[in-house]
């Protein structure tokens, strides 16, 4: 049975969003025990960082949001690290420039595991959500030519009238009524 690129393509996304709700579960679980042996409240010491300390605006919540990605980023790199070449592995390697991108607003990091997901795996589904996403990494670095250039890859390597082939040549054009 043949399959088409964008169900390939759903199918991909579905691993992804499954592997992180996977990561979620697991972090959650790690936490109850230690949070059932807590000492009674008159014994809790004072959180490291106070509200006090914090940037203006930025909560308490948002910290433990960022610790929670970055160890979902650990998690994901030592299953990298347990089978380098695994089948997973650009499911990982999306996951933690997603984390990089939504969680910690960090594009440079995500574009380095971005760029890498597409040299390591090229023949992976998931490569044309990585262009796509790298690109856009690009445009907020404020490094329009790099963008570019990851349009100009789309339109050479994608398959032409795919999705991610229109919005690359869309994007050349200076279409700027895009997602």
């Amino acid at each position: 049975m043949v399959l088409d690129r964008s169900l390939l393509r759903d199918i991909g996304i579905g691993v992804v969003v499954l592997l992180c709700i996977i990561g979620i579960a697991s972090v959650r679980a790690a936490r109850r025990p230690a949070q059932q042996e807590k000492p009674p409240a008159a014994d809790v010491q004072a959180p490291e960082t106070t509200a006090a300390e914090l940037p203006e605006g930025e909560t308490q919540e948002r910290k433990s949001s960022e610790e929670q990605a970055r160890d979902a980023i650990a998690r994901h790199e030592e299953k990298i690290a347990e089978d380098p070449n695994g089948k997973d592995v650009p499911a990982y390697m999306l996951a933690i420039a997603n984390l990089y991108i939504t969680k910690l607003g960090d594009n440079e990091s995500a574009s380095s595991y971005l760029e890498d997901l597409i040299r390591r795996s090229p023949d992976s589904n998931l490569v044309p959500e990585a262009y796509a996403k790298l690109a856009k990494c690009y445009d907020r670095m404020g490094q329009p030519g790099l963008a570019q250039d990851i349009y100009r890859r789309m339109m050479q390597t994608l398959p032409e009238g795919s999705q991610e082939w229109e919005y690359a040549q869309a994007k050349l054009r200076g279409d700027t009524n895009l997602y």
